[in-house]
């Protein structure tokens, strides 16, 4: 009945937040049919990505080939909203399948122009142990010019 209620509510096409907490209702509520209900989900126009950043980060939950794979090319795209591949780039850091296209998607985020989508690689190199992400992260640090960022990678390196 809560899947019900959250596909109702989701169909009505409020605000990609409202939007977005119906379709986490519906996927704790009706987990066999997450994976489907999140990836027509995707397809949905917002704001900004809004709704689409959202889903992305619902999907994170799911670890499957086809759910990494978009998550990749998402987090790549730079035709994509910033909310949109910050989203699909934190996700990254839990993907379960591909290593080699999340590895070489976080390295292509961690030199983004957008420094939401860098954070949000750090973030995601550190949760998934990547092997080498110090060179990377030492790297970044030498170019990196805001203070967020600079503050960001010292804690990833254990500097703080």
């Amino acid at each position: 009945e809560l899947a019900s209620f959250g596909r109702a509510v989701f169909e009505q096409g409020y605000s990609p937040s409202t939007m977005g907490a119906a379709a986490a209702l519906v996927c704790s509520t009706d987990p066999d049919q997450a994976e489907d209900f999140l990836l027509e989900a995707l397809d949905r126009p917002s704001a900004h990505g809004l709704l689409r950043a959202h889903v992305l980060n619902l999907l994170g939950a799911i670890k499957t080939p086809t759910v990494t794979a978009l998550l990749c090319e998402f987090a790549m795209d730079q035709n994509q909203s910033a909310a949109v591949r910050e989203a699909a780039t934190a996700q990254l850091g839990r993907a379960a399948h591909k290593p080699d296209s999340v590895r070489k998607a976080l390295l292509a985020a961690l030199e983004s122009r957008t420094l939401k989508v860098r954070l949000a690689a750090i973030g995601a190199l550190e949760q998934r142990a990547e092997p080498g992400r110090e060179v990377h992260f030492r790297a970044r640090y030498r170019s990196a010019t805001e203070s967020r960022e600079r503050r960001r990678l010292e804690q990833a390196l254990g500097w703080h």
